[in-house]
């Protein structure tokens, strides 16, 4: 961790939050995107739905990695792109 600066590292925790929401998720019943009368469709927007969490978990690691790498503004981009869909998902459900 000694290759990252710190405030690198508060962003890209902002990113794995998500996963305290997972359950609302996963087990909630929500559908924010709808429901409709096709299971495959509302299997498609329940796997979209989840996405919401996962992604950003998921930006936390390619974020750090280019980051690693010497691509700081990219590295730093992804990461910030996570923490925006963490944003979203941590707000999304209580709306």
């Amino acid at each position: 961790m000694n290759d990252f600066p710190r405030w690198l590292l508060v962003l890209a925790f902002l990113s794995v939050a998500p996963v305290f929401v997972s359950p609302l998720y996963l087990f909630g019943g929500m559908h924010l995107f709808g429901y409709t009368d096709w299971t495959a469709v509302n299997f498609l927007l329940y796997m979209a739905q989840n996405l919401l969490w996962a992604l950003p978990v998921y930006l936390f690691f390619p974020g750090l990695d280019r980051y690693r790498r010497g691509f700081y503004k990219s590295g730093t981009a992804i990461i910030l792109l996570g923490d925006v869909l963490a944003v979203l998902s941590a707000v999304l459900p209580f709306v």
